[in-house]
């Protein structure tokens, strides 16, 4: 039973590394398709979220083009100006909150397409190591078989040139 088990858990881990490189494609297919949907949602959410903070915003100008309130001393321009900052920031924060689940896949979709491309170029370099020392190996048979039979008959067995 146990070993079972253990079975399954070695084959399934060498079909994850077999197919590793498709998986993460797919998991880029996914995670971009989630970064689109999340950004369509977050782009609809958006003026709901911003229309406080635009509400403060106007008044605060308002406020600050108003001259009366100003030499009346009800509007302070320096604290004003604080205030604006300190709004501008806030609705940064919100912003970048509603759209950090669609940041989050998007960077996830990237580094799936970027971790398949390096397993791929490795499969690639590895392949193309084992054609090489392949090729080596074949050329020194053909001069062994040159050296011990000549280049006329190592020709015909090249061929496969039989006499009839």
């Amino acid at each position: 039973m146990l070993n079972n088990i253990k079975l399954t858990i070695s084959k399934t881990g060498f079909w994850f590394r077999k197919h590793s490189a498709e998986l993460l494609v797919a998991g880029a297919i996914v995670s971009g398709d989630g970064a689109i949907v999340t950004a369509i949602i977050s782009t609809k959410k958006l003026d709901k979220t911003l229309k406080p903070f635009n509400d403060k915003i106007d008044s605060i100008r308002k406020d600050l083009k108003d001259n009366n309130k100003i030499q009346n001393g009800e509007v302070v321009i320096k604290e004003s100006k604080k205030e604006l900052t300190t709004t501008y920031l806030k609705a940064g924060l919100k912003v970048f909150n509603l759209y950090l689940r669609s940041t989050i896949l998007f960077a996830t979709s990237c580094s799936c397409i970027l971790g398949s491309h390096y397993i791929q170029k490795n499969r690639n370099l590895a392949l193309a190591a084992m054609y090489s020392a392949l090729e080596k190996s074949y050329n020194s048979y053909r001069n062994r078989v040159k050296e011990k039979y000549g280049e006329e008959k190592e020709e015909e067995i090249y061929k496969d040139i039989r006499p009839e």
